[in-house]
């Protein structure tokens, strides 16, 4: 699904830029790809996708360090 529909940016690169490249934040999504620089809309959205992938992440690591 496209989040930016200015910049044809999906959710799916979203995720993948922030597992590949640790992306904690708006900005340092902005360093990997333009988003929200046409009309911004695409912005909670993706801020969203940043925190709930994050959250993947640290569940991820725990489940491994259990195990």
């Amino acid at each position: 699904m496209y989040v930016c529909l200015c910049n044809r940016i999906s959710d799916k690169t979203i995720k993948t830029l922030v597992r590949d490249n640790r992306i904690t934040s708006i900005s340092g999504l902005k360093k990997c790809v333009s988003i929200g620089s046409h009309c911004g809309k695409c912005l909670p959205q993706a801020t969203q996708l940043i925190k709930n992938e994050l959250i993947n992440l640290t569940a991820v690591t725990e489940i491994d360090i259990v195990q």
